[in-house]
């Protein structure tokens, strides 16, 4: 059948999907070695048979890749006293689990 599409210069949902992954990558701004593992596993689902559980697992793992904000930053709050306040609003108990974070 693959064959049969490659003549006929058609592709199949997988290919397609491949593809649409792809160009996200290209538009992407990330660091090389994020770059070629997300280009590795692609290339790796493209082999595989679409309803594979392993093949839902990698197009997850490559679209949580996508979706990560690459060369976004945030000012960082470093404000110890303001961490535990929010930790106290929001978590009832747990106090040596909150000692620890703000260690």
């Amino acid at each position: 059948m693959k064959a049969i599409q490659k003549e006929l210069k058609q592709k199949d949902d997988v290919q397609k999907d491949a593809d649409e992954l792809k160009k996200k990558l290209k538009n992407m701004k990330m660091p090389q070695a994020a770059r070629d593992a997300a280009e590795k596993e692609i290339s790796r689902l493209e082999k595989m048979m679409p309803m594979s559980p392993e093949a839902t697992v990698i197009r997850t793992y490559i679209e949580w890749i996508l979706d990560l904000p690459w060369e976004k930053f945030t000012a960082d709050n470093l404000d110890l006293n303001r961490a535990k306040e929010i930790l106290d609003q929001d978590h009832y108990g747990l106090e040596k689990v909150k000692d620890r974070v703000l260690e």
